[in-house]
């Protein structure tokens, strides 16, 4: 019996090689760099991005900001890490808190990134993205340099993004140079010290609330 397990194990052994020969031709063929098999691109995790904020544009004051909100929520969680950027935008407070209150900051922090989408892109009159340049950063992450064009501006929207189960995931954005993580952190650690936990909750309710009724 244990010989026939042997035996029977030992042809797949021998199709590695074959297995490899065809992958190697279909990357060829399809222009697919084995690096990349089967993983997406920074730059295609941004490019989702782009098409989802087209989108609400398109949709604008005829979906209202709900219809905006419901329709770019999937592709922020789709396209953002926003996990690791709650813990990043807390800082040195994430550690103060309970498991309790970092999953309800969590839960108010990816309710807000999502408000403030759709208030901002609410309607379209010919914008555009173009994403002109990707390059390698510190720790495994990755740069991706986009630019908005809307009438007359340029606006440069750089993505951080870092590789988490298989996926290229935004860490950070960076339009025209500000980085929103460092902005969010520090306005929030301010507000925690001065307010405490709780103050800080009452301020992004208020927030999001304000984003809703203005849109």
């Amino acid at each position: 019996m244990h010989s026939q397990l042997k035996y029977a194990a030992k042809p797949l052994h021998w199709m590695k090689p074959l297995y490899w020969t065809l992958a190697l031709t279909l990357a060829v063929l399809l222009h697919v760099p084995l690096q990349g098999f089967g993983q997406s691109t920074p730059s295609d995790t941004v490019m989702r991005l782009n098409e989802g904020l087209l989108e609400i544009m398109r949709a604008g004051a005829q979906a209202g900001f709900e219809g905006r909100y419901a329709a770019i929520s999937p592709v922020l969680a789709e396209t953002f890490d926003l996990a690791v950027l709650t813990r990043l935008t807390l800082g040195r407070h994430s550690r103060k808190l309970t498991e309790e209150q970092r999953a309800q900051f969590e839960a108010l922090f990816t309710e807000m990134v999502s408000a403030t989408y759709a208030s901002r892109f609410n309607a379209y009159s010919g914008q555009r993205f173009e994403i002109v340049s990707q390059r390698d950063l510190k720790r495994n992450r990755k740069l991706v340099r986009t630019y908005l064009f809307t009438g007359s501006q340029k606006v440069a929207l750089d993505y951080m993004l870092h590789l988490r189960d298989g996926r290229w995931r935004i860490v950070n954005v960076i339009a025209q140079g500000v980085s929103e993580l460092s902005l969010r952190r520090s306005e929030y650690a301010a507000i925690i010290t001065r307010d405490g936990f709780d103050g800080l909750m009452r301020k992004i309710r208020q927030y999001v609330t304000k984003l809703a009724s203005a849109s």
